[in-house]
């Protein structure tokens, strides 16, 4: 029965929708965005009943990720409880005392490069928190240059420029000789094109 009564209250304390703690902007170098240091610290307030072990959350990721409960890493532990993260701009990261402990309050402190930025008391504390603004934006993947293929009448393939025939293991071309020296710019006048 009392196990029943412990699922069913982290069932439910799953359905809590996350308050999300946006955090100060973190100083950063010209162009990128710095990583911030968060620190999550439950502890237990004075009272007369002492919480042993208990099952606490913590989860870190996209915003999605964070505020989806069942996603949540489940420990059994007892406080001091403390989880640190590096997080990247635009990532989370959340702790929560799913099923309390009866009679016993809890505090649970969030901590941003050393600055306590949030702290909620409470039965089943909760608290997120997202690291503000973008991840730097990743190179653009680059285009594939598409490989041409000989012509049919038996010239080699045409290419954009005289590098791309040279990469792909083309030329020199001579004036005169090879039709495909017509394709491309003689620069120098020397009646060679694509030299290598």
């Amino acid at each position: 029965m009392k196990l029943r009564r412990s699922l069913g209250a982290l069932c439910a304390a799953a359905l809590v929708p996350l308050a999300f703690v946006a955090g100060p902007a973190v100083a950063a170098g010209a162009g990128e965005a710095a990583n911030a240091r968060v620190i999550l610290r439950l502890v237990q307030l004075p009272g007369p009943v002492k919480a042993g072990k208990l099952t606490i959350t913590y989860a870190k990721g996209s915003r999605a990720a964070v505020a989806d409960r069942k996603s949540h890493v489940k420990v059994r532990g007892g406080v001091p409880f403390r989880r640190a993260f590096t997080l990247k701009p635009g990532t989370c990261a959340a702790m929560a005392v799913p099923a309390g402990v009866k009679g016993v309050r809890f505090r649970l402190d969030l901590h941003v490069d050393g600055k306590l930025v949030a702290s909620v008391k409470g039965l089943r504390p909760v608290k997120a928190y997202c690291h503000p603004g973008t991840a730097p934006a990743a190179d653009p993947a680059p285009t594939p240059t598409p490989t041409p293929t000989p012509t049919p009448d038996g010239n080699d393939p045409k290419f954009g420029t005289c590098g791309e025939a040279n990469d792909n293991g083309y030329g020199p071309y001579v004036k005169g000789v090879d039709p495909e020296y017509e394709w491309y710019d003689d620069r120098d006048d020397d009646g060679i094109v694509c030299e290598r």
